[in-house]
């Protein structure tokens, strides 16, 4: 069962990542990890079996300093790849979101929202009902995933309790243009305008935190210091 799940997780990683950051995890990181923990465990057991059998206080040591010694250069290699690989990545996918999420002409973005009867007349329309986007508490929200992206609006109606959705959007670029010019509909606008506006700088927060609460509320403290 758990190697079933494995599988299908290397599988999914495999369809979605970059091949240098698909690479680093399997063909560098994993067998890293492969060793140092190996490598520990055996050290540990040679260490007890060499206290029992010698009368030595130092040869018992010597495996474990032999193993530590081997290890700083693994560590050291993968504090340097996988800078490199983190700074490619960030460059390769911002270039990608620039290009896939871009504002366009806000004629022609209301226009397709409304032959798609989402929004049409600041309205919201879903499963046959429709509600006045200004009575909505719109969200955006972003998540990353085994090297999968999501960007979306999650729509919520005002004063009630939060629960489900009432409609969740993938972004794209009638939604960002529409939102960009009606940032205030949006809850999270500094989120949002970031996405819209710097794809690097909000993706840099993404792979920090992947928890779009937790850049909401950075976000907020640098525009509170902003304000001061």
């Amino acid at each position: 069962m758990l190697m079933a799940k494995f599988k299908e997780i290397v599988k999914f990683e495999k369809e979605n990542m970059p091949s240098y950051q698909y690479d680093f995890l399997y063909k560098r990181l994993l067998p890293g990890m492969i060793y140092v923990v190996g490598g520990a465990l055996v050290v540990i057991i040679l260490a007890i079996i060499l206290f029992f059998t010698t009368e030595s206080e130092i040869i018992p040591i010597i495996p474990i300093i032999v193993w530590g010694i081997s290890v700083i250069p693994l560590l050291v290699l993968f504090v340097i790849h996988s800078k490199k690989m983190s700074l490619r990545l960030l460059q390769d996918k911002s270039n990608e979101f620039d290009k896939k999420y871009k504002t366009i002409d806000y004629k022609k973005a209301t226009e397709k929202l409304e032959d798609k009867m989402l929004i049409k007349d600041n309205t919201l329309y879903y499963d046959d009902m429709s509600i006045y986007l200004e009575d909505c508490l719109v969200y955006f929200y972003a998540k990353t995933l085994s090297g999968a992206y999501s960007f979306s609006l999650l729509f919520y109606k005002k004063e009630e309790p939060i629960s489900d959705a009432l409609l969740v959007l993938d972004l794209d670029n009638s939604l960002i243009t529409y939102f960009a010019n009606n940032t205030y509909l949006i809850y999270n606008q500094s989120a949002f305008l970031l996405f819209a506006n710097d794809k690097k700088e909000f993706l840099r927060l993404l792979l920090k935190y992947n928890n779009q609460k937790k850049i909401d509320d950075y976000l907020s403290k640098t525009d509170n210091k902003k304000n001061r």
